[in-house]
């Protein structure tokens, strides 16, 4: 910060490193942590404000929290962009009632300001625009765990709510609306899945069981000829097509013949017990952090910096196969959050190590031929 000497204010004038918040599954605790607010802009959470990033001058501009007589924010919780809107909603934790306030993505200019009962909570989890921006589901933590739509192209309005947990043990992680239908909403969370379908005033479930009760879900992609991609802490990455489960893409059925192979080997000797033949199985299964889509399929970010490239294989019963694992150099740590935009497809990679890694999509599908390499 410099002092302003005539003024006698602090003005913000550069910001460094990010900050996502990680909790004990390795699910960054602050949704949508960074996204592309426009052809060159990258905006991320850093310290108590959001910092917008020219990716090409390297300029930054800045969304502060809110202090105010009303509202007192104790920190950023969620960041959501309307690309058809040119909008940028923050959500923020604030007694008793959190709030969410929309900015203009281009001069950050504040527009509207949410705050309702209707969170149920002092925080929100997580918060998605409708592809067209006219609507914007937002997820409050307990006590009350509402899910709640609103109508937001206009005047803000309220259409409908629905708790959808029962307990802090099972929070929520992430949600969306479908791009294709945006009647239909999305649901993850710790042994949560859940499809909401809006009608009759309504969000009404979409019956559609996984047979993965017990399974923490902590990351999803919408993928265009109507397919949903979820990924599990367990390391499993499901197909739902049409609203449907339609299996694992995610470990392959060979893989799962191999890994049962190996645990009954392992237990035929204490030597195979003792010497960690359960870690051996599972290190391939990796916590599925983040997913997004490319042209031809889907890639996941997990520990260790890895990288896993997906392309859609229509001969294959999993419908996607696994074309490339790669791993960052480097020790970057675990990436736990992604977002793609410029004129190029730019990937950009948030680890837990605080630290903002980026690359070419055409390139990381080469990057054993042609030697690629991440940017910081």
């Amino acid at each position: 910060k410099n002092y302003n000497m005539s003024g006698g204010k602090l003005a913000l004038r550069q910001s460094f490193g990010l900050t996502v918040g990680v909790s004990s599954h390795g699910v960054a605790t602050i949704k949508n942590c960074l996204t592309y607010s426009g052809e060159h802009f990258l905006a991320y959470t850093s310290g108590h404000h959001l910092t917008v990033l020219h990716t090409e001058s390297k300029d930054q501009q800045y969304i502060l929290a809110t202090h105010s007589y009303q509202h007192n924010s104790l920190g950023i919780t969620a960041v959501a962009y309307s690309h058809s809107k040119k909008i940028i909603a923050v959500a923020e934790k604030v007694e008793p009632i959190a709030i969410v306030t929309f900015y203009d993505s281009i001069t950050l200019r504040k527009k509207k300001l949410i705050s309702s009962n209707e969170f149920g909570s002092n925080e929100i989890r997580c918060m998605s625009f409708s592809d067209d921006g006219k609507f914007l589901i937002t997820q409050g933590c307990g006590p009350e765990w509402n899910l709640t739509l609103w109508n937001v192209e206009k005047s803000i309005k309220v259409i409908t709510s629905v708790k959808v947990s029962l307990t802090d043990e099972c929070p929520i992680h992430q949600i969306s609306l479908c791009p294709w239908d945006p009647a239909v909403i999305v649901v993850i969370g710790k042994t949560i899945f859940r499809l909401f379908r809006y009608t009759e005033g309504q969000l009404r479930p979409i019956a559609c069981a996984t047979r993965k009760d017990h399974a923490n879900f902590i990351s999803h992609c919408w993928i265009p000829e109507e397919v949903l991609i979820l990924g599990t802490e367990g390391g499993e990455i499901l197909l739902i097509e049409n609203f449907e489960y339609r299996g694992l893409i995610y470990p392959t059925a060979a893989m799962m013949s191999v890994m049962s192979a190996t645990i009954m080997s392992a237990h035929t000797t204490s030597d195979s017990m003792n010497s960690g033949a359960d870690h051996d199985i599972s290190s391939g299964l990796g916590p599925v952090n983040c997913i997004t889509a490319t042209s031809r399929g889907f890639v996941t970010g997990s520990v260790n910096s890895e990288l896993r490239l997906f392309e859609r294989n229509d001969e294959m019963k999993e419908r996607y196969q696994l074309e490339e694992t790669h791993r960052i150099a480097g020790n970057k740590g675990n990436i736990v959050a992604f977002t793609v935009g410029g004129s190029d497809e730019t990937l950009v990679c948030c680890t837990d190590k605080y630290q903002l890694l980026s690359i070419s999509l055409s390139t990381l599908t080469n990057i054993k031929e042609n030697g690629g390499s991440f940017d910081n």
